[in-house]
C-alpha cells in the first residue's frame, strides 16, 4: 500500500495511491533539492530510498520522511557559463543548472553567490571586486566588494509556465574597451552606459518582431560594434543574426545563408572587430562559422568537426588564429583559424558536453565549463611543426614593476631569430608593438614607454619568426 511517486518534489501514499503528502522540502531534515530524475528503491530494504535531483543524489532511510544528502567524491555539477579573473587564475564564476553561480578561489568546495539556475556572469578585466552574475530571465545582479554586499540592477519576472519576454540563459556583456557599458538581451536590446545603474532601449522594441535575444558578442575595442542573435520563443519563427555599428542605433540583419537553428554563442576576433564567428546546436548542417566582414558574408568552417549540437568558441588572445570550440564530445582546436581541427580533450571524460571555454589571461590557461562533469583547466595548445631545436626565449625580468613612465625587460634569447616585440591588455588588444630585428643569442635590454598606457594589466610577449614566444605580465598605475 505504501506508494512513493516523485516530480518537483517527493510524495506518499499509505493507501496504495490515494491521499498523496509531499514529504520532502527546504527544511532540514526533510530538506531534498527539487526536480527528481529518477528513484531507486533498496530491494533489500523497502524503507531506504535513493533519489536522484538537480542537486545530486539524496537516501532516505525512512521511506522519504527525512533525507541524507550524498554529494560528495564525486562531480555532476551542470555548468553553463564562466568567468575568471584578468589577475588571479583562482577567481572563477561559473553558472549552473538550478545550482547557483558559485565561486571557485582555489579551494575544491565552490561557495555558492546567487541561488537559481546560475547564468550568465562576469568579473572586470581592472579590478576583482567588481563582479556580476545573474539568474534565469535576465535578473542581474552586481557587486563591488566581491560579494561581501550586492544588489540588483536589472529585474525581469519570471513565468514557469512560458511567456518570457527572455531567454531562460538570457545574455549579458559588459564591454571590454569601457566597463561602463553593459549590453543586455530579452525581446529587446538594453544598453546601461552607467555601470547597470540604468538601462534604456537601443534600437526596434520589440527587436526582431518578438523573437528574443539568444547571444551578444561585442568588440573588444569598441562599444559601438555589435553583433547579436535572436530565436522564436514559439518555435515558428526564422532565427536571424544582427550588427550594429553605432552603439545598437540602427541594426542589419546579416543571416544570410547561415542555417535556421539555435545559435548558441557569437565571438569577436579580440584583434579584429569584423572577424566574428557563430556556433549553433542541432544536427544536420555546419555547425561553426565565420564572418571576416562584419557578417556581410559567411564561411562554414565546420569541415572534419561532428556533427554534434555545438556550444561555445574561443579564441586565443595572444595567437588570433586558434580557436577552441566546444560540442556535445569534448572540446577541438584550430591553429588556422577554422581551417583545420584537433581534437583537445585529453583528460576529460568520454563524451563530455562543453558548454564554455574561456582562457585565464594570467596563466594562459583553457577553462572547461561541461554540463555534467564539472570544470577543467589546462594548458592552451602548442602548434605542430616546431623545430625540437628550437626552445623558448625567456622574459627574465620586468622592472619597474607595477610601472610609471616606463618598465625595462631583460630577455634571453635561445636561438638567434628575427623577433618582435608586443604590449597587449588583457582583452589582447595591441597597445604597442616594436621590431627588434635579428636578436643573437644571449641577454638583451629593451626599455617601454608605459606613458600612454591606462593603468590597468598588461602583457609583453617576444615572439620571433620560428613561432616560439615567451610571455609575462606587467602592470601599469601612473
Amino acid at each position: 500500500q505504501n506508494v512513493l511517486a516523485v516530480g518537483v518534489e517527493v510524495f506518499a501514499s499509505t493507501t496504495g495511491g490515494g491521499n498523496m503528502n509531499q514529504l520532502s522540502n527546504l527544511s532540514w531534515p526533510t530538506y531534498m533539492h527539487s526536480d527528481v530524475h529518477d528513484i531507486i528503491s533498496n530491494p533489500l530494504d523497502d524503507n531506504k530510498i535513493y533519489v536522484i535531483t538537480d542537486g545530486g543524489l539524496f537516501r532516505t532511510n525512512n521511506f522519504g520522511n527525512s533525507y541524507d544528502e550524498c554529494v560528495d567524491g564525486y562531480v555532476t555539477s551542470q555548468g553553463y557559463i564562466a568567468s575568471v579573473s584578468s589577475t588571479n587564475p583562482d577567481m572563477i564564476l561559473t553558472g549552473y543548472q538550478d545550482n547557483y553561480t558559485n565561486q571557485y578561489t582555489g579551494n575544491p568546495y565552490w561557495g555558492g553567490i546567487i541561488g537559481g539556475d546560475g547564468c550568465y556572469n562576469s568579473i572586470d578585466k581592472n579590478n576583482d571586486q567588481l563582479q556580476y552574475c545573474s539568474w534565469q530571465y535576465l535578473n542581474v545582479m552586481q557587486t563591488f566588494d566581491n560579494w561581501t554586499g550586492n544588489f540588483q540592477i536589472f529585474q525581469t519576472p519570471g513565468d514557469p509556465n512560458g511567456g518570457n519576454h527572455e531567454a531562460f540563459l538570457a545574455p549579458f556583456v559588459v564591454c571590454e574597451s569601457n566597463n561602463q557599458y553593459i549590453y543586455a538581451g530579452g525581446d529587446t536590446m538594453f544598453l546601461s552606459t552607467d555601470q547597470g545603474a540604468s538601462f534604456n532601449p537601443v534600437g526596434p522594441t520589440p527587436f526582431d518582431g518578438g523573437n528574443i535575444i539568444l547571444t551578444i558578442a561585442v568588440s573588444s575595442t569598441s562599444t559601438d560594434t555589435i553583433y547579436c542573435a535572436t530565436v522564436p520563443p514559439n518555435g515558428t519563427n526564422p532565427v536571424h543574426v544582427f550588427r550594429s555599428f553605432n552603439g545598437g542605433s540602427t541594426w542589419t540583419n546579416i543571416t544570410g545563408t547561415l542555417p535556421n537553428r539555435y545559435p548558441r554563442r557569437m565571438t569577436v576576433n579580440p584583434l579584429n572587430s569584423n572577424e566574428v564567428y557563430i556556433v549553433y546546436s542541432g544536427f544536420g548542417t555546419g555547425h561553426v562559422f565565420k564572418s571576416m566582414n562584419g557578417g556581410t558574408t559567411w564561411n562554414d568552417m565546420t569541415g572534419t568537426l561532428p556533427d554534434l549540437p555545438f556550444h561555445c568558441l574561443t579564441i586565443d588572445p595572444l595567437d588570433t588564429n586558434i580557436l577552441y570550440v566546444g560540442c556535445d564530445n569534448n572540446v577541438f582546436v584550430s591553429f588556422s583559424g577554422g581551417t583545420a581541427w584537433f581534437d583537445y580533450s585529453t583528460g576529460m571524460h568520454e563524451a563530455t558536453m562543453v558548454f564554455d571555454l574561456v582562457i585565464s589571461p594570467f596563466d594562459h590557461k583553457l577553462i572547461a565549463v561541461t554540463h555534467g562533469s564539472g570544470v577543467y583547466k589546462r594548458d592552451l595548445a602548442v602548434p605542430t611543426g616546431i623545430s625540437a631545436s628550437v626552445t623558448p626565449d625567456v622574459i627574465q625580468n620586468i622592472f619597474p614593476n607595477p610601472a610609471d613612465d616606463y618598465t625595462q625587460l631583460n630577455i634571453i634569447i635561445r636561438n638567434e631569430a628575427m623577433s618582435n616585440l608586443r604590449v597587449m591588455d588583457v582583452s589582447g588588444k595591441i597597445s604597442y608593438e616594436k621590431e627588434l630585428g635579428l636578436l643573437q643569442t644571449g641577454s638583451h635590454t629593451e626599455k617601454i614607454d608605459t606613458r600612454n598606457l591606462r593603468n590597468g594589466v598588461y602583457f609583453i610577449s617576444v615572439r620571433n619568426y620560428e613561432g616560439v614566444s615567451a610571455t609575462k605580465k606587467f602592470i601599469v598605475n601612473h
